[in-house]
């Protein structure tokens, strides 16, 4: 609808506008090969989840706005906290060209399950290898479906949610390495939205 695409703009100019803030103890190398190709692009822009505020007497806004997307710094699968406290360093980019969203993720040992009983030599920065140690599969989905959450939104609606997910594990992903991410919208039949989208 109109309003949705309304929306849809101010979320989208919230977040691309505001980029992604430094993370001090972030997991992807400042000189990872895919972190600089998505920084360099021409046609990808960064961002980061935005809450959007509709017709809300009272929001956080600083200006009392009742029409507002806002910055949410800290979260489950985004910013500092994430990295320290859940092993995952996912940031993504919205590509102005094929509207997908794109991103590069890393994960720690904290991501790994039973992570404790790896040893405490390692460090769990995610700069050691850690043998048979993988990723453990709900945090892979919960990267998908935060990825495919975020083409939605930036795309069509701020106000829609996952409602069903089908994900194939189809291989392992392990601590220490920076995987691509990416989605697009495959189809649009209102109410529904269709997202396909893959970690590589």
């Amino acid at each position: 609808s109109d309003l949705d695409k309304k929306k849809a703009g101010v979320y989208r100019e919230a977040a691309l506008s505001h980029g992604i803030p430094a993370r001090p103890n972030g997991l992807i190398p400042h000189d990872d090969p895919l972190l600089k190709q998505l920084e360099k692009s021409k046609t990808t822009m960064p961002f980061e989840k935005h809450i959007l505020f509709w017709g809300v007497d009272g929001t956080p806004a600083a200006d009392g706005a009742t029409n507002v997307a806002l910055h949410a710094d800290e979260g489950y699968t985004h910013g500092d906290s994430a990295c320290i406290g859940r092993g995952l360093d996912f940031r993504y980019y919205w590509d102005s060209i094929s509207l997908k969203v794109v991103g590069a993720v890393r994960y720690s040992r904290r991501a790994v399950g039973g992570w404790s009983a790896l040893g405490r030599a390692d460090s769990l920065d995610g700069s050691n290898a850690w043998g048979n140690s993988l990723v453990h599969g709900g945090c892979v989905e919960t990267v998908l479906d935060e990825l495919t959450a975020e083409v939605m939104k930036i795309n069509i609606s701020p106000e829609m949610v996952t409602s069903e997910i089908r994900v194939k594990l189809k291989r392992p992903s392990e601590p220490g390495q920076t995987y691509r991410a990416e989605a697009q919208i495959s189809d649009v039949s209102p109410p529904r939205v269709t997202i396909t989208g893959k970690i590589s």
